[in-house]
């Protein structure tokens, strides 16, 4: 039998996922998918921010080294991205 805990954390987890799941889905439907997987990638760092801002978790070093390295990695995506469609006009 289950205990009024697990179905609010079941009812917790699925109204956490269902919104960010039905954004995903509309970006896909309205931006290129390149565009659309870089907003996906990017809400881990932003998650670790918003956590160490509104939950005062701790945000350590390696954090802050993986959260810039996933920002780098999207930025050079666009960057190179923006070039080639600069070039091909």
């Amino acid at each position: 039998m289950h205990s009024t805990y697990d179905w609010g954390l079941i009812v917790y987890l699925m109204s956490s996922i269902a919104p960010l799941f039905l954004l995903c889905n509309r970006a896909l439907r309205q931006l290129p998918v390149c565009v659309a997987c870089l907003m996906a990638i990017l809400t881990v760092p932003l998650s670790c921010i918003l956590s160490w801002l509104l939950l005062n978790e701790p945000l350590t070093s390696f954090l802050l080294l993986s959260g810039a390295l996933v920002v780098l990695g999207a930025l050079i995506h666009q960057i190179r991205g923006f070039r080639s469609r600069s070039l091909a006009v």
